[in-house]
């Protein structure tokens, strides 16, 4: 415990912070002064805001100490987690979400606020998406938002979920007010552990204003996505943004940009497989084509859609893209 408290004195001189500055918003001042003269032990979920202010990995404090296991499991926890809800496997983010209760319920060191409240958002999730009952999965999300304020990555979380939620009850407004506080508490937060967490708020965020003819806007998000997905070397949801990017430079008539921009999309969504927003870009590059009197290519691309959806293990997403393509070509063929 005092080698602890001696690390903390120690990157906090370092980075040249009163004691008073790195309690802060954390904890007591006395309380930081107790933790530092060995005297208190500290909570993980304090602790990790520490670091964060000292712009430190956990680690650095918790390299010789037992609780540095407990820190191990809780990012492995969330690592699995995200890599699950990434993948869309809920049966095995179950399997994650039972094993972390038992594991938390067995080491009382874990039972922090900041843990529990992911713990909860993750049941909520699986209210959401596994046992397809979003009244529960409402409920509990609700519940987790405290009073209504957005300051950590956690809160983010929960008010992204919230709102993909409202959509599928098509309240717009409350789910546009949701991503908007999320994408500002997200700009304002000096660390967010999980880079995914920008472009999944900011994506849904852009699609809203795309709805809602806020073109502008939509594209301001869009070119920052882009450039935070590249400088983070990051992959996730780079398909979906060019996709979004094709239709509204279609909407402004803007052909050969949105030409290129499927054309990158479909490329992303045939490497991660991901069959239906495949058949979706093929689709919308037909419509492209077409609109630049290319028929022959326009053909081209329909038939390659067609033949995508058709691989699409769910009948009813495959049959409405189908009905969707075919709609195209019937319009198409009648202007040849």
């Amino acid at each position: 415990m005092e080698k602890t408290g001696e690390k903390i004195a120690y990157y906090r001189k370092k980075n040249g912070f009163s004691r008073q500055y790195l309690a802060d918003n954390i904890c007591d001042e006395s309380t930081l002064y107790r933790i530092e003269k060995g005297q208190q032990l500290p909570r993980l979920d304090i602790l990790k805001e520490i670091c964060m202010k000292l712009n430190i990995p956990i680690e650095y404090i918790l390299s010789d100490n037992d609780e540095a296991e407990l820190i191990s499991y809780v990012q492995k926890f969330k690592r699995l987690c995200r890599e699950s809800l990434y993948q869309l496997d809920f049966i095995t983010l179950q399997y994650h979400y039972e094993e972390a209760k038992n594991f938390s319920n067995n080491n009382p060191l874990l039972n922090n606020r900041q843990f529990l409240r992911f713990l909860s958002w993750i049941e909520a999730v699986l209210y959401h998406k596994r046992d397809q009952n979003p009244e529960k999965a409402e409920i509990l999300l609700r519940k987790l938002i405290q009073n209504g304020k957005i300051i950590n990555e956690i809160d983010i979380n929960i008010t992204n979920s919230l709102g993909l939620l409202l959509l599928e009850q098509n309240k717009l407004k409350e789910a546009l007010r949701l991503f908007s506080s999320s994408y500002k508490a997200l700009e304002n937060s000096p660390y967010i552990e999980d880079k995914s967490l920008f472009p999944r708020v900011a994506y849904n965020l852009a699609c809203l204003y795309y709805e809602n003819h806020r073109d502008s806007e939509c594209f301001d998000i869009c070119y920052r996505l882009e450039y935070y997905l590249q400088s983070n070397h990051l992959f996730y949801c780079a398909g979906e943004v060019r996709y979004l990017l094709g239709i509204l430079h279609k909407r402004k008539n803007d052909l050969d940009i949105a030409q290129q921009y499927f054309d990158e999309a479909v490329n992303i969504f045939s490497f991660e497989r991901k069959y239906a927003f495949c058949s979706q870009s093929l689709h919308s590059l037909a419509e492209i084509h077409y609109l630049k009197g290319d028929s022959r290519n326009g053909e081209l691309h329909v038939n390659k859609a067609l033949s995508i959806a058709d691989s699409i293990n769910d009948q009813e997403i495959s049959n409405a893209i189908k009905k969707e393509i075919k709609h195209t070509i019937k319009q198409y063929a009648s202007r040849i």
